[in-house]
């Protein structure tokens, strides 16, 4: 009994330490849906879709042997805010992606103005290795995210016969759960951390006004304590 207590009382530091808070900054890049969602081709429009990235979370060795390791991670991560703006005929049937112009005559152009922002919980795991000092790992795991997009829409006016309105749409939909993965490098308490995200909004009639993006790639600098 005595030889458990005093390995209990060894081994208590090792488990305490094996948890611990990390923080990263860094820039996300989100990828449009294309021509015809939110903005047309044909049209003057400007996409800024480079914001920055937060993220603050745990971090938990699973296994540890030699140089080799599976780490765990759950992070908060706020993405944004993205901003787009847009000059666009109101009627999808009156533009023709392929062309890039309008079927028949075009309608009147509406003012598009858009912004909004992903955040949610990553959760991975993340196999590493020392290679010459250098901590290497790969990511894989979910992000459950939540969007939110605003678009104000100025001068409306699908058809000659009405007269032009301003409308607020959004999309702030369901909690959802995509892949996502990332390589990290770093030395000592610092990493550099590339990440995939898919986190795009639904297109169901219930989600009628999805967010323009759907995927997201950030670097980051990771900070161990």
């Amino acid at each position: 009994m005595k030889k458990l207590v005093v390995g209990a009382l060894l081994t208590a530091p090792l488990v305490a330490q094996a948890v611990g808070f990390e923080a990263e900054l860094g820039g996300a890049s989100f990828t449009d849906r294309g021509d015809g969602f939110w903005y047309q081709e044909a049209f003057p429009y400007d996409l800024r879709l480079k914001t920055p990235v937060i993220s603050a979370g745990i971090r938990q060795d699973l296994y540890q042997a030699g140089q080799y390791g599976v780490a765990f991670h759950a992070n908060y991560v706020y993405m944004g805010k993205v901003h787009t703006e847009a000059l666009a005929v109101a009627d999808d049937a009156n533009y023709n992606i392929q062309t890039k112009a309008c079927n028949g005559e075009c309608l009147p152009l509406a003012k598009w103005h858009g912004t909004g922002f992903s955040h949610g919980l990553r959760l991975t795991l993340e196999p590493y290795a020392y290679v010459y000092g250098w901590r290497v790992g790969i990511e894989a795991g979910y992000y459950i995210s939540k969007n939110f997009w605003r678009m104000e829409i100025h001068d409306w006016q699908p058809s000659r016969n009405v007269a032009p309105q301003n409308l607020n749409v959004y999309d702030d939909g369901s909690w959802r759960a995509y892949p996502t993965f990332g390589v990290s490098i770093g030395r000592g308490n610092f990493d550099v951390v590339l990440r995939h995200y898919r986190n795009q909004s639904r297109t169901d009639p219930v989600y009628k006004f999805p967010a323009i993006w759907s995927k997201t790639t950030t670097l980051t600098v990771r900070y161990r304590f």
